[in-house]
């Protein structure tokens, strides 16, 4: 298992505000591609990555401090450590590597062995401790990636296929996913047991598409609606429930944090977008936040087999 220790760079607090909005930015540095947030209670912190620039964000809430560290491979998803919480595992487009953000270290811990050009996208951990995640082309077609799982073992299991560019990946139930297939606008719910899925959010026709999503506890989803510039909340029959609009086109994902689960993060990206001088791309690739009525549900950790950190 090769391993790299990586360097630790601090960012100059820089932030913008929204004055009188209750959506307020949080982060200081701009993504190109902005995803994968997750929210580490024993830090106090966010972690999020930017998968063009082959970054790895933190920002300390207490502190206001942020960081980041360079990766050698583009990384889209995180996912919380079963039993260290000074580590994270990130879902990269060769591994799904194991990270100590104290030390450094990087393991690459479980070969994904994708084609090439394909890279992973979105991922989540699911109830039955497997970290489900979709893969898709660099530059995506129609029906060209698949949903996998992978074990503790590092066992990967073929889920679903077909899927364009797999997102959203929050599960409502023990045996339902919610996946997304963003180049067609379409949102699926997906039993695992039976293979069947049906259409829970349809954006066919219009600007938006669904992209990365997060569960309250009262089990409704948060959805970022990309090229739509909003996060829809929506009840388990897909009935729109609330919405947060953004000043920016293309919120990528959420995830809950803060204390007591009542903040909702967004990251953002600024991918595609010409520099007009507009509000919208000046502030595009940021991560903003949201104190809500609402709290997050816990999320799954992946326990998964590493060296010590």
């Amino acid at each position: 298992m090769k391993s790299l220790i990586l360097e630790k760079n601090k960012i100059k607090n820089n932030s913008l505000n929204l004055a009188g909005e209750s959506l307020k930015v949080f982060s200081s540095s701009t993504c190109e591609l902005g995803e994968g947030p997750l929210w580490n209670a024993a830090t106090e912190s966010l972690f999020w990555v930017d998968i063009l620039k082959k970054r790895l964000y933190q920002k300390i809430v207490t502190t206001g401090d942020e960081y980041y560290w360079s990766l050698p491979v583009a990384a889209s998803s995180i996912a919380a450590d079963s039993s260290n919480q000074n580590s994270v595992w990130l879902l990269t487009e060769t591994h799904l590597c194991f990270f100590c953000f104290i030390s450094g270290k990087l393991d690459f811990v479980y070969p994904l062995k994708l084609e090439e050009g394909y890279r992973t996208n979105d991922g989540v951990v699911g109830p039955d401790g497997r970290y489900w995640f979709g893969t898709m082309l660099w530059s995506p077609k129609p029906c060209n990636g698949e949903v996998f799982s992978i074990g503790k073992t590092g066992d990967i299991r073929k889920e679903m296929s077909s899927v364009a560019i797999p997102n959203t990946f929050c599960w409502i139930n023990q045996n339902e996913l919610l996946v997304s297939d963003s180049l067609k606008q379409i949102c699926y719910r997906f039993d695992k047991e039976t293979q069947n899925s049906q259409i829970f959010i349809d954006k066919r026709g219009g600007q938006g598409t669904p992209d990365g999503g997060a569960i309250d506890r009262n089990g409704n989803i948060w959805v970022a609606i990309w090229g739509e510039g909003k996060v829809v909340c929506y009840d388990a029959n897909g009935d729109v429930m609330n919405e947060i609009k953004m000043p920016v086109s293309q919120p990528s994902s959420c995830c809950f944090g803060g204390k007591d689960l009542s903040t909702l993060f967004i990251t953002t990206a600024k991918e595609g977008l010409s520099d007009d001088g507009s509000q919208n791309y000046v502030l595009s690739g940021l991560v903003f936040m949201i104190d809500l009525n609402d709290k997050g549900a816990v999320v799954e950790t992946f326990n998964g087999l590493k060296d010590d950190c």
